[in-house]
Protein backbone atom coordinates (compact mmCIF):
# COMPACT_ATOMS: atom_id res chain seq x y z
CA UNK A 1 0.00 0.00 0.00
CA UNK A 2 1.08 3.54 -0.68
CA UNK A 3 2.06 5.84 1.90
CA UNK A 4 1.44 9.09 0.45
CA UNK A 5 3.21 10.98 3.65
CA UNK A 6 6.33 8.54 3.48
CA UNK A 7 6.18 9.44 -0.34
CA UNK A 8 5.85 13.15 0.20
CA UNK A 9 8.39 12.76 2.68
CA UNK A 10 10.82 11.28 0.18
CA UNK A 11 10.70 13.92 -2.48
CA UNK A 12 10.86 16.82 0.39
CA UNK A 13 14.74 14.82 0.80
CA UNK A 14 15.36 15.51 -2.65
CA UNK A 15 14.06 18.90 -2.34
CA UNK A 16 16.32 19.89 0.29
CA UNK A 17 19.43 18.69 -1.65
CA UNK A 18 18.30 19.95 -4.54
CA UNK A 19 21.38 23.05 -5.99
CA UNK A 20 19.88 26.17 -6.91
CA UNK A 21 22.58 28.33 -7.17
CA UNK A 22 22.24 28.92 -10.32
CA UNK A 23 18.53 29.78 -10.84
CA UNK A 24 17.27 32.84 -11.71
CA UNK A 25 15.28 35.65 -9.42
CA UNK A 26 12.03 34.31 -11.40
CA UNK A 27 12.45 30.74 -10.88
CA UNK A 28 13.37 31.05 -7.17
CA UNK A 29 10.53 33.78 -6.68
CA UNK A 30 8.16 30.50 -8.07
CA UNK A 31 9.33 28.32 -5.63
CA UNK A 32 8.59 30.37 -2.76
CA UNK A 33 5.16 30.81 -4.31
CA UNK A 34 5.43 26.62 -4.83
CA UNK A 35 6.40 26.39 -1.54
CA UNK A 36 4.28 28.00 0.33
CA UNK A 37 1.40 27.00 -1.41
CA UNK A 38 2.12 23.62 -0.56
CA UNK A 39 2.86 24.78 2.98
CA UNK A 40 -0.71 25.61 3.39
CA UNK A 41 -1.74 22.30 1.82
CA UNK A 42 0.34 20.38 4.61
CA UNK A 43 -1.07 22.46 7.36
CA UNK A 44 -4.72 21.89 6.32
CA UNK A 45 -4.01 18.32 5.83
CA UNK A 46 -2.59 18.50 9.31
CA UNK A 47 -5.44 20.17 11.37
CA UNK A 48 -7.95 17.91 9.12
CA UNK A 49 -6.23 14.64 10.69
CA UNK A 50 -5.48 16.27 14.04
CA UNK A 51 -9.63 16.95 14.30
CA UNK A 52 -10.19 13.13 13.32
CA UNK A 53 -7.91 11.88 15.94
CA UNK A 54 -8.31 13.97 18.96
CA UNK A 55 -12.36 13.22 18.48
CA UNK A 56 -11.28 9.71 18.35
CA UNK A 57 -9.28 10.35 21.67
CA UNK A 58 -6.19 8.65 19.91
CA UNK A 59 -3.87 10.45 21.99
CA UNK A 60 -5.02 8.37 24.83
CA UNK A 61 -3.35 5.04 23.29
CA UNK A 62 0.12 6.12 24.49
CA UNK A 63 -1.29 6.92 28.19
CA UNK A 64 -1.62 10.65 27.41
CA UNK A 65 -4.42 12.34 29.31
CA UNK A 66 -5.24 15.21 26.67
CA UNK A 67 -4.65 16.00 22.79
CA UNK A 68 -2.05 19.23 24.10
CA UNK A 69 -0.05 16.98 26.36
CA UNK A 70 0.60 14.28 23.50
CA UNK A 71 1.20 17.13 20.89
CA UNK A 72 3.65 18.59 23.22
CA UNK A 73 5.29 15.29 23.95
CA UNK A 74 5.25 13.68 20.25
CA UNK A 75 5.38 16.88 17.95
CA UNK A 76 6.44 19.87 19.51
CA UNK A 77 5.50 23.11 17.82
CA UNK A 78 7.42 26.24 18.74
CA UNK A 79 5.72 28.08 21.08
CA UNK A 80 3.76 31.82 20.00
CA UNK A 81 4.68 34.90 22.26
CA UNK A 82 1.22 36.65 22.94
CA UNK A 83 2.05 40.39 22.76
Amino acid sequence: MFDPVAGASAQLNELTGEDRRGWSAAARSARVRALAALHDRVGAELLAEVAEWDEGKDWALDGQLSAPAWLAWQAPVTKTVGG
